[in-house]
């Protein structure tokens, strides 16, 4: 029995390795575009290393438990289709017993995950985004990034598109006081550099302003509309947010707002809580996968019976696109604290496991 486990541990850490690596350097690849694209504008290679290394945490955050299922379905697809799943069952050795190896690397790899999700991956955010942002320092265009909002002193920018100096789909939100704000949406937006490069001007064509002024509390409608944005070094600083936190630091932050008591706006506290709470559970989800996948990719592996490995690296990415797509599912009520996306988010790696462990006592 222990010779059959380990027959099999041995296998599957050899397909692990090497889709571990391959899996890694394509989803790496999005990093290593966007450090080229900087490193051919000219900035140090110091911080274009850094980004590089830091990203990797990163990377392996998704990259272990889908090498870990690929694994599976290829290594139980090539025993089930070889015989010898068969000629274990007719021994009268179960699945559980000879899958005992794997499943350890399946909780290992659960392990290894948690810390690196929870205190490795978190310290390599906050270097790689605050490389990045000293890189864009020197290249003041670049730091306007698609889908993501940019901080510049009172400023918050986002566009939907970018394609050089243009931005489409812009939205601003300028913060006037401590609780007054300024939102500006606009179709177009184009932008440039002025005094030497130490200031940027938005133009806007077509911009919605609501308010306008505190005199004029209305939404205005511009044909055109501009924002400078001076000292563009200073204000380029990252501000570290939740994704930077340790776990230490999650769950210190969440007895800070539960302490905040009647001081703060309920609505608000609970989104925040919420916001927090999400984080530190969606890491942990993220670790589980890894057992997950393991426990379900062992019996859909065994169900293929082909050895071709387009089968199961076609079958993980169904598997993985299904789960992860709940996963972002389930992101969207954070702004519901009520729904408890906290704790929906568990939903799939229980209807994983469960689906596994059955088909697997079924077949026992």
């Amino acid at each position: 029995m222990k010779i059959i486990s380990r027959y099999i541990f041995h296998d599957f850490v050899v397909a692990f390795l090497v889709s571990l690596l391959v899996i890694t350097v394509v989803i790496s690849l999005t990093f290593i575009f966007k450090i080229a694209d900087l490193i051919a504008l000219g900035i140090p290679m110091e911080p274009a290393v850094t980004m590089l290394v830091a990203s990797i945490p990163t990377s392996l955050r998704l990259s272990i438990p889908v090498s870990a299922l690929v694994s599976c379905l290829l290594i139980f697809g090539r025993l089930s289709a070889d015989g010898e799943i068969t000629a274990m069952r007719t021994s009268g050795v179960r699945i559980w017993s000879a899958c005992r190896g794997t499943l350890l690397a399946g909780v290992l790899l659960t392990a290894f995950c948690v810390y690196n999700n929870h205190f490795i991956e978190p310290v390599g955010h906050l270097q790689r985004r605050m490389a990045l942002a000293e890189a864009r320092t020197l290249f003041p265009l670049e730091l306007f990034e698609e889908g993501r909002f940019v901080t510049l002193g009172e400023f918050s920018i986002y566009a939907g598109k970018r394609r050089d100096n243009i931005l489409q789909n812009v939205r601003i939100v300028q913060m006037l006081g401590v609780r007054e704000k300024r939102e500006i949406h606009a179709q177009r937006g184009v932008i440039h550099e002025a005094d030497d490069g130490k200031a940027l001007v938005v133009n806007l064509s077509d911009a919605r302003v609501t308010p306008f002024s505190k005199d004029v509390p209305e939404t205005v409608f511009m044909e055109k509309w501009t924002i400078k944005l001076d000292d563009i070094a200073r204000r380029a600083q990252y501000v570290p947010d939740e994704e930077d936190r340790n776990l230490l630091d999650l769950l210190a932050q969440l007895r800070e707002i539960e302490r905040a008591g009647p001081h703060e706006n309920p609505a608000d506290a609970a989104r925040k809580r919420m916001v927090l709470a999400y984080t530190v559970n969606q890491r942990f989800v993220m670790a589980a996968s890894c057992l997950a996948f393991i426990v379900l990719g062992i019996p859909l592996g065994i169900r293929s019976h082909r050895k071709e490995s387009s089968i199961g690296i076609g079958l993980s990415l169904i598997l993985v696109f299904v789960f992860y797509a709940i996963v972002a599912f389930t992101e969207s009520f954070v702004d519901r604290p009520f729904l408890r996306p906290d704790l929906l988010i568990w939903f799939p790696v229980a209807l994983f496991g469960a689906i596994g462990a059955a088909l697997m006592l079924r077949w026992n």
